[in-house]
């Protein structure tokens, strides 16, 4: 494939809404959402429409809660040639319009290409956000629009790594970590019992350096004490303050 296609997420949703020479200071300094442009909660992807108005199907979750977002989603189907995944996690603040964001984490993951994982750290982005109530439409600066559907939730708790983050809402699950050097993200539901989380995740991707791999359906038994994810496979995060 050739690699002007690749990873949509990173080249059509985010890396084209880039905002250049703004600093985070900049982008605190603005007046705050009015309601129809609040972004609070989880939200259930729904469509992905590029600035040339191709329509992407993709599956995923973005979370937005208390000053933290994080998303993680999966362009076409796992397993078939073209698929690709991003995951972005890092704080966000509220502006006159929508958010403005700071990816601490922005992965692009491609694994039929050259270039299967791409990272980039500190990534700030202005979205504008408009709110119906259990809708949302996110139009980033590319001109490409994202809309969602809210997923309620009642308990939810937000664990960050140094890598990135990882989020229990109710029988849900929300992860996204990586570094240059590789990624791991996913989500879906989950069982708890004692430290052992079983994870059902509807999308998980993995990469290292070099490759990519997206599955959908993965069941991983990982161990969670609180403190340290550990997902049997090498992978651990330790929680930090």
């Amino acid at each position: 494939m050739p690699r002007t296609t690749v990873s949509f997420a990173f080249l059509l949703a985010f890396a084209a809404a880039i905002v250049p020479g703004l600093s985070q200071a900049q982008m605190r300094e603005v007046a705050p959402a009015h309601a129809s442009h609040e972004v609070e909660g989880l939200w259930n992807h729904d469509t992905l429409v590029a600035s040339n108005g191709k329509d992407i199907p993709l599956d995923g979750l973005f979370l937005f809660h208390d000053g933290v977002f994080i998303e993680q989603a999966v362009m076409g189907t796992p397993g078939s040639p073209g698929t690709e995944a991003m995951a972005h996690t890092g704080p966000f603040t509220k502006t006159a319009e929508g958010v403005a964001l700071t990816a601490e984490q922005q992965i692009a993951l491609a694994p039929a290409t050259a270039t299967a994982n791409a990272f980039r750290a500190d990534q700030h982005h202005l979205l504008k956000a408009e709110n119906t109530g259990d809708h949302l439409t996110l139009t980033f600066g590319s001109g490409t629009v994202q809309t969602f559907t809210r997923i309620p939730v009642r308990h939810l708790r937000a664990y960050a790594f140094a890598e990135g983050r990882l989020v229990l809402a109710d029988t849900r699950f929300l992860l996204v970590a990586g570094t240059p050097e590789g990624s791991v993200s996913g989500y879906g539901l989950y069982d708890r019992t004692g430290d052992t989380l079983t994870l059902h995740a509807k999308r998980w991707a993995v990469s290292d350096e070099a490759s990519a791999e997206i599955r959908a359906d993965a069941l991983i038994t990982a161990r969670f004490d609180g403190t340290t994810l550990d997902l049997g496979d090498g992978h651990r995060f330790t929680v930090v303050p």
